[in-house]
């Protein structure tokens, strides 16, 4: 928004919009607020039936329209409310007039109603009267011979106030009985004589003040003041002093009342009274008033006049003129509130939708300006703190990630753009293909800056050409500041000094700095991060005229917000106009978003940009992670006590600015206490005890505590005594236990709620309405403006309310007002208000305190909380707050029955907010309940006692039992969610899936589950989203030992082996480092943590591709990483990366190093090879240089050096032990053991194992840099044994065993033939496991053996007796090995071997993961977190229960220890091992699935050996067939009526009963069949390859078709004609009946394999598909070779687009569309994140149909472009088939059960077969947009990425 346009649309001067928003904090506009507050006044007796009616019909009609216009409305109703201890004190009408007051400042529209009957109403005398006037009133009553005892006996001087004034005494001071209730008649007694005394002081005061005005020495004004009514002088306050807006902002209506009997006892209600005869002065005044000075400031519209007539009862609802007067004056005063409400939004642009972003920055502005304006202006001293804060501000260091030369470089390009077309299959998107012009990709250089820790919950897949992504784009400036921290303890000044500081910053920055301060947990806007920084860069935008993009919403991801905050500081110019960013209070943000780890918070900023952040010193870890994160200690000012003399000159302020003082004597003893506890918040609460105390005020009431936490007390404690005990202690009550705040609709409401409240406020007087009765508005709001600004205003779950701004206040609230005994009750009653219990209802009351009354038929107008206020608004408020308060109010029941079992409120909170918050809930009530059962564990019976009940719940607990039930409904929800959760966070129509998945045929373990699955069947049918519903179980259900599965591409296809780790898990056990693989340059390591089950922060994206990663330091600070600077198979390059999880930055070796080697304790480090310096001894070599990090006192290392330095010319590894006081060397051939004596490394022992280095082994690696980390074949034990295996080739199998620092050789370990590749400690460190991980066979010698020795005997403990290599090995506690084969590496299978001392001769598997679908690469078991990870090649990561696994195995152990049951277990063994090896990685059990449509079965081929039909109908089995063969492929004739096996043997089958029809004979270890017309191809692949043609009806062998390096894949065309197949991977066509091979040509290959094969529908072409990338098309029958077309990726699937003559390839990622007739491509469609497997189109050929490794099944709007419904599986789908009509579609669970079915729900089957179209919404619309208009220009891509949101 451009700045002129901005102006428009606030309507504000030039001048005072630049002031706003560069952050001037003197002389601003006045702060707007959003409530409508109107004051009413009137007389209290004659206007109690039109007040009634207002309550009743007319506010709730306003409050309503203001809730639609986002404005609050509130009244103002004094006639009610006012404590008798106001009436003592005599503050009634001062609060009158404060409140007036109060509204005219507040209220953003209407703000005063009068209403005027026949009575001018009670005119007191004032209560203060200044010194000098009263001594002119004394005076002249003295001059009237007029007696002043009265005035001298009533009227106290109190020389405090400025000026001087007389104060009226309480009452009760001089008459005590006066509110004595226990004594009614003294009190009615003294009531009479306050009465008798009151008309001779007014009398007196009246004739003085007419004899001072009539000599001329009172003016009018002041004359006034003893005759006026307190109705005039609330109208005086409201309407007369502020004529000029009165027309817009005041109302009046006139009743008057015909023909009244003054007789008539009731008469001197309506009208002004005095000795039995009409009151003609009172009357005078106000017929003035009505007729004279209100219509002489008023249009007549705002004047309403009624007349009515006179009857018994007054104002009489029950006659008809009465009542149709009520209801045409309650009709007026609503349609004209609202009038005047619409005629001030329809003025004030500020309320315009095209301009609410201004509005809402420009009030956040002015709130934040206007509360430092407060600070400052009694801001004295601190000038050390000033000085220090000025001088660190300037401090500028150099930038380390400056580069001058790559800068240039980029200056020399164009924009930094470059061409390059050659991007990496596996790293990239492969949209760009041969043909198309070459894409532009941003130049790397300008990506450095992106090293910033980020939090999400699915990184950023923005492509980096895409605009949003330029936002991030800045140069490096060589040199930089960091921020200043400021911190202090609670109350220690810290933000009147960050209010000071900004206030300072025109003098230290120039009179052109731009400020911006936020004073966070202030405002709405303040209280949640990613709130605040939106804010701070709307304001950055308007002050440096920044032009965002037009698609940018920054709400939308946290991690991008963080980038573009830091980039838009550098982007700026800010040389001549400095930015001051100041953010105070750290600690008053909720923790959304990670917020107190401070990842948002910017290391390096511009010269010219200034930021400081404060908190309290010891909040959580802010001070810690601060250090950690800038890393520079003068970046911190810790702020220190208020000195003595600076605390006076801030008192004496803070009393001048409410016109008061103290005597010399109370100020020194204010300043006595002060001494003792030296914090600006002591010094305020102070003040405010001695503000109130007069100059007469007795010595024992100067009242001073000696600690903030007592000031606190006796603030509450004196807030009680004015404004009632009980009413102050519920309202604070209700306030701090909230989880949130509460705003002051909802408070008011739960008071109102509250009969204890209730019944203490009506002592004296009965509500005025029966039919409503209600707390008076006007209490809390006193309450609240006597706490001040110890109570703020934030945002939470979308709405204003109020809390603490102090902790400390938050604390001592808790403790006064919820403890444990009323803390329950306190809940409860806020989550009877969220769960609308009182809505439209009545709630009966009954008063006995001193007035009796029942109210059996009232209305407390508790609002209705439905879960969705309006068609997408949820109620946030209700969702956040009933589960928070029924769990802390031990409701456990409703709980589970309202929150766990509702369906609707699930999905709901999961939609608004995240599945994360449902979790909180969970975890809260489970955690909960575990209190609960703790405090009751030692009652004896199942019943809880009476007593128990009330303390415990309020009578909603009935029994242990029912509490136990409670927990396990809860947790079985927990652990279904917990499963689903990654799913679900991404999609939260997913939790309907899911839990049809996991039970739509299997029964759930809860009744909240069981409720679940029925309301989601329901749900998924009637809902208007298009979803695939399972019909039979798919998804793992809850209640075995799998806790939760995480999607995490740890792997892609392609990428080379290794047995390092890319995932690690922390010291402490509460996170696990993951290296996620990225479609761009570098990968990302996110940390999960395992506490929050899934919480995941991401680290900077690296820009290489990492080989593995490791912790290292104290607290990890450290993380080693080892990423390839070249990736291939046979000549990898790597170095190291460290990463300082502290501060985020990069450490890399010194230049010319390729490595370095952090030590655990991060203390020191070793670089391999380098040191820059001159040896000591000319016979030394230096081999590296050894860096003192802790001493810090030779930055360029000491040096490593050894005679024999040819054993190091390759340096493998290192390896720090005891504690860093030595470290091992490992060579291509050797290790040297060096002690650290006194900093420097001092060489100890050389170990080798060949003389001649020069013919040493060296293995596979170069000379280049190919380095790895210590491998898994060492290890070290912490009592200093070395474990490594050999060198030699005669060293395979030889585990040697070294004591560290003797050098001595301990054992030589026989671990087999063949090397040993895995070396694993028990946790004892007495065991000792070795395996090898060797795929080839060795001189015949086939078994593999895991061994096990006992490393204190050297002798072997046992062995497991594998025929297969490990891919991992680990123990698992002392007694069990836990082993993944190579071949078999989706199984994980854990080994009982015995105890040390008692080995098992022959071990045996006693339990088995199968869950996975791919090797699994990691494994660790946490028993202090009773977790057991597992992560596999199959891109999941997944938790498992600890416990149940360890219990499992120890029962079987258990049964394996009986002799009867050893035969049974090893039986069972011998059939595992009996299994057929499945040698390609990740295999299922299933090897084909598929579908046929024309006897509504499916047909599933396992491998072991089976065929299973199943019904398509309900998933149920039709029948099995046992084989005797393995099957290798499957097909089902095009007409339905036979099954075609193809494997070991190949058979065709009838489909209807399974029963065989013919063995085909010729067809023996074959792979591969397809038919079509009753022609089948069977085809063996390989370097001879031959295809069998039979007749399938008859099973007649036709011929065979050979090929060289052909028929993996086979194709035949519709008529059966011709067939298809490759060699190498070009396509070939040859007829079927004949041999006929003379137009085949093969112009071009690259001797890949073929990857797919498919004919054309029309069969006019033959495309084939290659590993390397490559389409072929041919045309047929002719063989004429058409054309090719490239991907950057293998090409996995081929589908064709009859219907617009397009081609479909499917490979990593992206589906590209070409055009048939000339190969070029048209567009791409993207959704999945891997590998595309299958394609499928419906039989109309609109709708697309693909699943991918990635877990997901898509459904495709072809037409659209766009995707429409996603299911989300477990594992890869690697089997699909689809019905053409869309009805069904089947696929292979992993581990579940050999098929799965689902179907589309009502939704998507009229999309499919009306073609009905599902609404997009706008920013759907606007997101597809974009995502085309970002496709390659030259080749009009379309990506469909943005469209996957329906």
């Amino acid at each position: 928004m451009k700045m002129a346009e901005y102006r428009k649309n606030l309507n504000l001067k030039d001048n005072d919009l630049e002031r706003v928003l560069s952050g001037h904090v003197r002389n601003i506009p006045k702060q707007q607020s959003s409530v409508i507050r109107i004051f009413l006044s009137s007389t209290f007796t004659d206007m109690q039936e039109e007040r009634n009616v207002l309550m009743r019909e007319a506010f709730p009609l306003i409050r309503k329209f203001c809730i639609s216009k986002g404005l609050d409305f509130q009244v103002v109703d004094m006639r009610w409310g006012v404590r008798e201890e106001a009436q003592i004190d005599h503050k009634t009408t001062e609060l009158c007039l404060n409140e007036v007051e109060n509204c005219r400042n507040l209220s953003v529209g209407p703000c005063f109603v009068a209403l005027l009957g026949d009575k001018y109403g009670n005119r007191p005398f004032p209560n203060k009267i200044n010194k000098d006037e009263m001594d002119l009133l004394k005076r002249c009553a003295r001059m009237e011979a007029r007696n002043t005892k009265l005035l001298d006996e009533w009227f106290e001087l109190d020389e405090n106030a400025v000026p001087k004034e007389y104060v009226l005494k309480p009452i009760t001071s001089i008459i005590p009985d006066y509110n004595n209730i226990d004594q009614p008649e003294l009190m009615k007694a003294a009531n009479d004589e306050w009465m008798a005394v009151c008309d001779i002081i007014t009398s007196l005061l009246r004739h003085s003040a007419n004899y001072a005005y009539a000599t001329g020495k009172l003016n009018a004004e002041k004359k006034q003041k003893y005759f006026c009514s307190v109705t005039e002088n609330e109208i005086i306050q409201g309407i007369l002093k502020n004529v000029d807006d009165s027309d817009n902002n005041c109302l009046c209506f006139y009743r008057t009342l015909e023909d009244v009997n003054i007789d008539d006892p009731l008469a001197r209600r309506f009208i002004d009274v005095e000795g039995g005869q009409v009151d003609v002065d009172a009357q005078s005044l106000l017929h003035d008033l009505k007729k004279l000075t209100l219509p002489s400031v008023f249009k007549s519209k705002n004047i309403f006049k009624y007349n009515i007539k006179w009857t018994k009862h007054g104002v009489d609802p029950s006659y008809v003129e009465h009542s149709e007067y009520l209801e045409q004056f309650c009709k007026d005063f609503a349609e004209s509130v609202i009038g005047l409400i619409r005629r001030k939004l329809d003025s004030d642009e500020r309320f315009k939708t095209n301009a609410m972003i201004a509005k809402s920055l420009y009030s956040e502005i002015v709130h934040h300006s206007t509360f430092c304006f407060k600070k400052i202006v009694s801001f004295y001293g601190r000038e050390d703190l000033l000085r220090e804060v000025q001088d660190k501000l300037q401090t500028i260091k150099p930038n380390p990630h400056f580069n001058q030369n790559s800068v240039e470089e980029t200056k020399e390009k164009d924009g930094g753009i470059s061409e390059d077309s050659t991007a990496s299959a596996s790293d990239e998107d492969d949209d760009e293909t041969q043909g198309g012009d070459e894409k532009e990709k941003i130049n790397e250089t300008k990506y450095e800056h992106l090293k910033e820790v980020v939090i999400e919950k699915e990184h950023s897949d923005l492509p980096l050409d895409h605009s949003l992504q330029q936002e991030l784009l800045y140069e490096h400036v060589n040199e930089y500041r960091k921020p200043l921290i400021l911190h202090g303890i609670s109350g220690s000044g810290k933000t009147a000094l960050m209010a000071k500081i900004c206030d300072m910053g025109e003098k230290w920055f120039g009179g052109k700095v731009v400020r911006i301060i936020r004073f966070l947990g202030t405002s709405p806007q303040s209280y949640n991060i990613k709130e605040a920084l939106i804010n701070v860069i709307q304001q950055i935008w308007f002050n440096y005229s920044v032009n965002p993009p037009s698609d940018l919403d920054l709400s939308a991801d946290f991690s991008y917000l963080i980038l573009y905050f830091e980039a838009l500081l550098h982007r700026i110019d800010t040389s001549n106009r400095p930015l001051l960013i100041i953010l105070d209070s750290i600690d008053q943000l909720n923790s959304d978003n990670y917020a107190h780890s401070l990842q948002w918070l910017p290391r390096f900023m511009p010269p010219t940009v200034f930021m400081i952040i404060s908190f309290i010193s010891d909040f959580k870890d802010c001070l810690e992670i601060a250090k950690s994160r800038i890393g520079e200690d003068d970046r911190f000012v810790e702020i220190t006590n208020l000195p003595k003399d600076s605390a006076q000159i801030i008192l004496d302020s803070w009393f001048k600015a409410v016109g008061r003082t103290v005597t010399p004597e109370q100020e020194l003893y204010v300043i006595g206490w002060y001494k003792q506890c030296e914090q600006p918040l002591y010094l305020k609460l102070a003040f405010e005890q001695a503000v109130k105390w007069s100059s007469f005020t007795p010595r024992e009431d100067w009242r001073i505590e000696k600690s903030v936490e007592l000031s606190i007390e006796r603030l509450f404690r004196n807030l009680e005594k004015t404004h009632g005990e009980i009413l102050v202690s519920k309202a604070l009550g209700y306030l701090t236990v909230a989880r949130s705040g509460l705003a002051d609709a909802e408070l008011e409401d739960i008071l109102s709620c509250d009969d204890d409240v209730l019944q203490d406020l009506y002592i004296h007087h009965l509500p005025p309405d029966p039919k409503v009765v209600r707390l008076p508005p006007l209490l809390w709001k006193r309450i609240r403006h006597s706490l001040g600004e110890y109570l703020v205003e934030r945002r939470a779950n979308g709405k204003d309310v109020v809390f603490w701004y102090h902790r400390t206040f938050q604390e001592t609230a808790q403790k006064r007002y919820a403890c444990e005994e009323k803390l329950r009750s306190l809940h409860s009653s806020i989550a009877d208000y969220f769960e609308g219990k009182w809505a439209n209802c009545i709630k009966p009351i009954e008063f006995f305190k001193k007035k009796i009354a029942t109210f059996s038929d009232c209305s407390r107008q508790s609002p209705e909380q439905p879960i969705m206020l309006a068609e997408g608004i949820y109620n946030l408020r209700k969702l956040q707050e009933l589960p928070f308060n029924l769990i802390h109010a031990l409701r456990f029941d409703a709980f589970v029955r309202d929150i766990c079992s509702n369906f609707k409120w699930l999905y709901s909170k999961i939609r608004a907010t995240s599945i994360d918050e449902v979790m909180f809930d969970l975890d809260l009530a489970l955690n909960v309940i575990r209190e609960f059962q703790l405090m009751t564990v030692n009652m004896e019976t199942d019943s809880l006692s009476a007593s128990s009940l009330i303390e415990f719940g309020q009578g909603f607990i009935k029994s242990k039992t029912a509490v136990e039930d409670c927990e396990h409904e809860v947790r079985s929800l927990k652990n279904a969610f917990t499963l689903n959760r990654d799913v679900i966070r991404k999609d939260v129509n997913h939790l309907a899936i899911a839990l049809l998945g996991q039970f739509v045929d299997v029964p759930p373990p809860s009744r909240c589950l069981a409720a679940l699955k029925e309301q989601a069947a329901e749900w998924v049918e009637r809902v208007r989203i298009p979803l695939m519903l399972p019909i039979t179980q798919c998804l793992l259900a809850p209640g075995f030992n799998l806790l939760m599965n995480i999607d995490s591409t740890i792997f892609y296809m392609g990428d080379p082996k290794s047995n390092e780790s890319k995932l690690v898990v922390s010291s402490d056990h509460r996170s696990l480092y993951v290296c996620e693989r990225t479609h761009s340059k570098g990968d990302i390591i996110k940390i999960f943590h395992l506490e929050q089950l899934g919480n995941v922060v991401s680290l900077p994206q690296l820009t290489k591709t990492v080989k593995s990663i490791d912790l290292r330091g104290k607290d990890d600070q450290f993380i080693n990483i080892t990423a390839y600077d070249r990736r291939d198979e046979y000549d990898p390059i790597v170095s190291t990366l460290i990463i300082d999880q502290r501060t985020q930055d990069e450490i890399l070796p010194p230049s010319g190093a390729k490595r370095l080697f952090y030590s655990k304790t991060g203390r020191c480090s070793i670089v391999p090879g380098i040191f820059n310096g001159k040896p000591e001894n000319e016979t030394q070599t230096f081999i590296g240089s050894l860096i003192d990090h802790e001493n810090n006192a030779n930055q360029s290392g000491i040096p490593i050096s050894i005679k024999k330095a040819d054993y190091f010319k390759i340096i493998r590894g290192v390896e720090f032990c005891f504690d860093d006081s030595y470290f091992i060397i490992t060579s291509a051939n050797a290790h040297g053991v060096w002690m650290i004596y006194k900093g420097k490394p001092r060489y100890q022992h050389l170990w080798k194992d060949v003389d001649d280095a020069e013919n040493a082994f060296t293995g596979f690696e170069n000379s280049k840099g190919d380095l790895a980390v210590l491998s898994q074949s060492q290890a070290i034990t912490s009592n200093g044994y070395f474990l490594s295996s050999g060198f030699k080739y005669d060293d395979e199998g030889k585990l040697y065993v070294r004591n560290i620092k003797t050098g001595e050789l301990v054992w030589i370990l026989n671990g087999g033939d063949y090397d040993l590749n895995f070396v694993s400690l028990d946790p004892t460190e007495r065991l000792v496991a070795v395996a090898s991980s060797a795929s080839f066979v060795t001189s015949n010698k086939v078994p593999k053996a895991v061994s096990i020795f006992n490393l204190e005997s050297g002798k072997l403990h046992t062995t497991i007796k594998e025929r297969t290599p490990c891919s991992l090995l680990e123990f698992f506690e002392t007694s069990y090995i836990v082993t993944c084969k190579l071949y078999n590496g989706h199984v994980l299978q854990f080994w009982y071997i015995g105890d040390v001392n008692d080995p098992c001769p022959d071990p045996q598997v006693m339990f088995e993961i199968t869950s996975h679908d791919g090797t699994v690469i990691f494994f660790n078991a946490l028993e202090d977190k009773g977790l057991i990870i597992t992560a596999s090649l199959d891109n999941t990561i997944k938790l498992w229960d600890y416990k149940k696994i360890l219990t499992e195995i120890r029962n079987k152990v258990e049964d394996y220890m009986q002799e009867d049951r050893r035969a049974e277990i090893k039986l069972q063994k011998m059939e595992m091992l009996q299994r057929p090896l499945k040698f390609q990685e990740g295999a299922m059990d299933v090897c084909g699935v598929a579908i046929n449509g024309l006897n509504g079965t499916a047909v599933v081929v396992t491998l072991d050996q089976l065929i299973i039909c199943y019904n398509l109908n309900d998933g149920t089995e039709r029948y099995f067939v046992k084989l005797d063969y393995r099957v290798n492929s499957l097909a089902i004739t095009k007409d339905g009526k036979y099954i075609i096996t193809a494997g070991e043997k190949s058979c065709v089958y009838d489909a209807n009963s399974g029963k065989l029809r013919h063995i085909l004979e010729e067809c023996k270890n074959v792979n591969y069949v397809v038919e079509s017309n009753g022609i089948a191809i069977i085809s063996k692949g390989g370097m001879e390859g031959i295809g069998h043609i039979y007749s399938v009806e008859d099973g007649k062998y036709i011929r065979k078709q050979d090929t060289l390096y052909g028929f993996n894949f086979a194709a035949i065309t519709s008529d059966g004609k011709y067939g298809g197949t490759t060699i190498f991977d070009f396509p070939m066509i040859f007829p079927t009946e004949n041999e006929d091979n003379s137009g085949f040509q093969m112009p071009d290959t690259m001797m890949a394999s073929c990857s797919c094969l498919k004919f054309s529908p029309d069969d006019k072409m033959l495309i084939s598909a290659s590993t390397d990338g490559t389409v072929r098309v041919l045309e047929c029958p002719s063989s004429k070779y058409r054309f090719q077309m490239r991907h950057n990726s293998s090409v996995t699937n081929i589908a064709f687009a009859e219907k617009e003559k397009h081609i479909l390839t499917t490979s990593f990622r992206n589906i590209l569309v070409w055009c048939s007739k000339t190969g070029s491509l048209i567009y791409a469609l993207k959704r999945h994140t891997n590998f595309i497997h299958k394609i499928f189109f419906s039989c109309s050929g609109r709708f697309l149909i693909t699943c991918s490794i990635d877990k997901r099944i898509i459904l495709w709007d072809y037409e659209r472009k766009c995707s429409i419904a996603d299911f989300h599986a477990h594992g890869a789908v690697k089997h699909m088939d689809v019905d053409p009509n869309l009805d069904y579609i089947i696929y292979t669970p992993t581990n579940i059960s050999y098929m799965a079915l689902i179907k589309p729900n009502n939704m998507l089957k009229n999309i499919i077969k009306c073609g009905e179209s599902n609404a997009i919404p706008t920013p759907v619309q606007q997101a597809q947009a974009v995502a085309l208009a970002f496709s390659s220009s030259s080749v009009a891509l379309k990506t469909s990425k943005a469209c996957c949101i329906l």
